[in-house]
């Protein structure tokens, strides 16, 4: 099973003091304020004191001295990016980018805040502006200018945009393939310990099927990601110790980190901790829980899970058989266009009737209805948002700028 890692930001903005005030950020300020506090604040920002905005939005937004209400705060923070505060217009950019209380995603709005702040030298800035040429997200596409603003990142230090650098020349972003080059862009990040490149240079040295062609640097790379907090990468170093890469099968270690990737919704994880439970690896036989996992995979929309547990049903293993239940996991399998499913859903018609038929398609129709986000997913990959936590934007250097 291929595995697509999409990797995000987190986004957690530090609005930093403006000259001539303050050095105290605006967050540790805007913590103390009491309900007395705002109607002064109400004032000088309605004569157009930039501080008092921003302590205004950041009130809303986190309750504090006001009900928590970012619709109300909303005016406040774009009246303080009009103005020209540089992290008012990045933080109101994030805003729209991915919208929150009650306020609707606009990409394009998003965009055109992000661009203001990215043009005056804001890293994350630059970096979603990189993003959104190179997905097409409230501008047209344009990979030439998605390879600029996220080089203009990557030279300020910011580890994810080097990162993206490193993809864009490894799988050609719109410029011929260069692997020394990617090579040279992933090696800046995976010295600041970024682990979506560990991810990324784990695959370059691994052959297309996931067997490792360099084991230990591999394995390396995978679990120091995986200490990291991501996923994918637990999933990984479940399946060396499973597959015994490096030395023979460690199936507990197996399991702990199967464990561990499956708690954060990796599905995948489940897939493979139904199998060792089938098979009995380091465990009792245990087909009830092979099931659960199986089922739990399932929901996720790991098709390989949805074609065992229809193959369970109908062969009557750990459950009383049953061709309806059978029918409608491959008659789900079918519809994402797994083939193994489509062929066990064609050879199942001859053996039930058109009544049994009829309940399978309605359970998998109520089924498709509740799990419209595992309908996504595509037989033999496994999209998941893999966040990266970016705890502040740029703060000045002697130097430039970086996020901390």
């Amino acid at each position: 099973m291929r595995k697509s890692i999409i990797s995000g930001l987190l986004l957690c903005a530090i609005l930093t003091s403006l000259s001539g005030l303050s050095q105290e950020p605006y967050e540790a300020r805007a913590a103390r304020l009491q309900a007395e506090d705002i109607p002064p604040l109400l004032e000088k920002a309605e004569h157009g004191d930039l501080g008092s905005q921003v302590l205004l939005w950041l009130a809303y937004s986190g309750g504090h001295g006001v009900p928590k209400n970012i619709q109300k705060g909303l005016p406040w923070l774009r009246t303080a990016a009009e103005q020209g505060s540089l992290e008012s217009q990045w933080v109101l950019s994030t805003v729209y980018q991915f919208g929150s209380g009650g306020i609707p995603a606009d990409p394009a709005e998003s965009f055109k805040w992000a661009l203001k702040a990215a043009e005056r030298g804001h890293m994350i800035a630059q970096h979603n502006v990189g993003g959104a040429y190179l997905h097409g997200l409230g501008v047209e596409q344009n990979l030439e200018q998605a390879r600029l603003w996220y080089g203009r990142a990557a030279e300020q230090g910011f580890a994810h945009s080097e990162w993206m650098m490193g993809r864009i020349y490894l799988e050609g972003m719109g410029v011929a393939p260069n692997r020394d080059q990617a090579l040279a862009w992933l090696t800046k990040s995976l010295a600041q310990g970024h682990a979506p490149t560990m991810l990324t240079l784990a695959q370059m040295y691994s052959g297309p099927n996931g067997i490792p062609t360099q084991p230990q640097l591999v394995f390396d790379l995978d679990r120091a990601a995986a200490q990291r907090g991501s996923p994918y990468a637990e999933f990984e170093v479940g399946r060396f110790y499973r597959a015994g890469y490096l030395n023979p099968p460690d199936y507990t270690q197996a399991r702990v980190w199967f464990n561990r990737a499956a708690s954060a919704g990796y599905g995948p994880a489940d897939q493979y901790l139904g199998a060792m439970y089938e098979a009995g690896e380091g465990v009792p036989v245990d087909l009830v829980q092979a099931r659960d996992h199986y089922v739990r995979a399932a929901n996720l929309g790991v098709c390989s899970a949805m074609q065992r547990i229809g193959e369970l049903y109908r062969d009557g293993q750990s459950v009383p058989a049953d061709p309806v239940t059978a029918s409608m996991w491959f008659a789900i399998g079918s519809r994402m266009g797994a083939p193994e499913s489509q062929n066990a859903f064609e050879a199942m018609k001859p053996n039930i009737t058109q009544a049994q038929r009829q309940r399978a398609e309605a359970q998998a129709n109520a089924w498709i209805a509740g799990h419209a986000g595992a309908m996504e997913q595509k037989p033999g990959h496994f999209s998941f948002q893999d966040w990266t936590l970016v705890e502040r934007g740029p703060r000045p250097s002697p130097r430039t700028s970086h996020a901390g």
